[in-house]
């Protein structure tokens, strides 16, 4: 699991710690938290754990996010909880879950947000089949929350299926910002060498790490990753840990889509592959670039991504192997 991630762990959930022990004393379901009254455990990071709760004063359901025990020991890592607050509250889109509140019980930071009932894609995914054309428009709908964000100095860096909610009317909202950092303080709040985000759907330049690593050209990658895990049923590079994926997405191209999948069509497919161009200045450049391209195709109109030819494959194939 990559360091302030805490979103890539393969262990059954029986031997998960409970995440009540990651709280301060007294955070426990059936506890209150000022106003709100804890129900149940909705998800569990390294960074955070998300409850269900009750807001008491006008009987409603939320999500209630509390930065976890080792993080509100830290300073940096209260800091960075309040950023991402700040971050999201500035954010108003229909496919972005909201904050409502932000406060602080007994010592730990918490704030509060939309619940959105029903599941995140990746257990979608696993559950059935997502037809093509839903694939398209779950990507696209995405792509125009992250357009949103990113217009406003703010990268999600951890877009992912599991962070991808989709509620009782089958539409998407994207949520967990909990490693979001504004453009302007994430050069302060992270370190180099830092890595953060979920190694399958990370582009190669930030799986490499360092300081301003991430862009929105970043964000493409991801939702690229995203639709290539919907379209195929895997993702572009198969590793065993973050350095092979690095390795994979630095040196071989991703497998082609129709190939593991032949009834994905080819203007969807080229879609794909410009999303996981190796190098970010390939890609679409903004998420809402990639949001029209999706637009288009499901409109039965001509896209404005082009495939990439095979000579111009092999030239840049030959750049990153000199020898």
């Amino acid at each position: 699991m990559l360091e302030g991630a805490g979103t890539w762990d393969e262990r059954p959930e029986s031997a998960l710690p409970d995440p009540a022990a990651e709280l301060s004393e007294g955070w426990q379901v059936g506890a209150r938290v000022g106003d709100y009254e804890l129900i149940d455990v909705l998800g569990r990071g390294g960074m955070a754990v998300v409850y269900l709760a009750r807001q008491i004063s006008l009987d409603r359901l939320v999500a209630l996010k509390t930065i976890s025990a080792p993080l509100a020991a830290d300073a940096h890592g209260q800091e960075r909880f309040r950023r991402e607050a700040r971050a999201i509250a500035q954010l108003e889109h229909p496919r972005i879950v909201s904050i409502h509140d932000i406060g602080t019980s007994a010592g730990a930071l918490y704030y509060t947000m939309d619940y959105i009932a029903g599941s995140d894609l990746g257990r979608a995914m696993q559950t059935r089949a997502i037809p093509i054309a839903e694939a398209a428009s779950i990507v696209q709908k995405v792509a125009e929350a992250v357009a949103h964000a990113n217009d406003r100095e703010v990268l999600h860096r951890d877009l992912k299926p599991g962070n991808i909610l989709i509620d009782e009317a089958n539409e998407p909202h994207v949520t967990d910002f909990g490693i979001a950092l504004d453009a302007v303080s994430a050069a302060s709040l992270t370190l180099t060498g830092d890595v953060m985000g979920t190694p399958p759907y990370m582009a190669p330049e930030a799986l490499a790490g360092g300081q301003r690593k991430s862009s929105p050209a970043s964000e493409v990658y991801a939702l690229g990753a995203i639709l290539f895990h919907l379209l195929t049923g895997r993702t572009p590079f198969l590793g065993g840990s973050p350095s092979e994926i690095l390795h994979l997405a630095l040196t071989v191209p991703p497998p082609s889509p129709r190939v593991l999948n032949s009834a994905v069509p080819r203007d969807l497919e080229t879609i794909c592959l410009k999303c996981l161009e190796k190098e970010a200045k390939s890609r679409y450049q903004t998420a809402a670039a990639l949001a029209e391209d999706l637009r288009r195709f499901l409109a039965g109109e001509e896209i404005r991504g082009r495939p990439i030819l095979p000579p111009v494959r092999l030239a840049r194939w030959v750049r990153r192997h000199p020898a």
